[in-house]
């Protein structure tokens, strides 16, 4: 399986592009005590000339202990 470029906008993270599996339709990202979590949401955004779908912030969840 490939990967694919996106770009994340919102939540509390330092790197917006990151590469993720094609398939993925969530993107889960470590941050502080827990993760932040992203969907696309169809929009699509110019990074360096290419095409990438951006993935909209949705919720910050705890890590479970």
């Amino acid at each position: 399986m490939s990967d694919k470029r996106v770009l994340l906008a919102g939540g509390d993270i330092d790197s917006r592009v990151r590469q993720v599996p094609e398939d993925a339709d969530v993107v889960k990202v470590p941050s502080g005590s827990g993760y932040e979590h992203f969907s696309h949401q169809g929009d699509y955004t110019k990074v360096d000339d290419q095409d990438v779908p951006v993935y909209q912030w949705v919720m910050h969840t705890a890590i479970a202990e």
